[in-house]
């Protein structure tokens, strides 16, 4: 693909998830695409906008519902879910205190890319999605959450009191609208409810996504 094509499908996935109006299309389309292949499973927009992923399974004697789980994981929603996180962070970053930037990424690394460390246990993600980057971007949000303890065991130090970079997870969200605008978003475009999604938006106002800090600031 030319660099053009991809700027542009990138752009119209950008346009896209971030119209309120438009993204409701595209997780119907995905969800039923993946009802396809797993009945059992769906995804809403709430769920997308709570960042909660709910698999309908029951639980019982179902032997594929692991295989099940794994598969949904890597399921255009669930990427769409992490991409939304990602984009709240950095979109409303200018007007979140320090403190509770800290805890929003810890929250988002810990669901998707690292594990959760109690006593000598290691809890895997929630949604496992480390593999998407190379290790050394893991590595690198690793050292960045690091809770750095002195000698007198004081958390409260200068060390952790250095800002959360807004690029935090820049390396990850590449990774998902790579991926996403390949096939997945292609799939969409050519779909019937792209097709409702433009006559629905027909001869209304354009959607400009202006960030929440200049908002604030006039």
């Amino acid at each position: 693909s030319s660099p053009n094509f991809v700027h542009a499908l990138q752009h119209a996935f950008g346009l896209t998830t971030a119209d309120p109006r438009r993204l409701p299309f595209l997780v119907r389309h995905w969800n039923s695409h993946q009802q396809q292949d797993d009945p059992t499973t769906t995804t809403s927009t709430d769920d997308l906008e709570g960042g909660v992923h709910h698999n309908s399974s029951l639980g019982g004697n179902n032997d594929n519902a692991m295989d099940s789980d794994a598969d949904n994981n890597l399921s255009p929603n669930a990427m769409l879910m992490l991409y939304l996180e990602i984009f709240q962070f950095v979109d409303l970053y200018g007007v979140t205190p320090a403190p509770r930037r800290r805890e929003i990424a810890q929250k988002i690394a810990h669901k998707y890319f690292l594990p959760t460390v109690l006593g000598d246990d290691f809890i895997p993600p929630m949604l496992d999605f480390h593999a998407i980057v190379p290790g050394t971007s893991l590595r690198a949000l690793e050292k960045s959450l690091a809770i750095i303890v002195n000698g007198d065991g004081d958390e409260n130090n200068d060390d952790n009191k250095k800002s959360i970079p807004q690029d935090l997870f820049r390396d990850f969200s590449n990774a998902v609208i790579e991926s996403l605008t390949g096939l997945p978003f292609l799939d969409f475009l050519v779909s019937d409810e792209c097709s409702r999604m433009r006559a629905y938006l027909r001869h209304t106002a354009p959607f400009l996504n202006v960030p929440l800090d200049q908002v604030v600031a006039q």
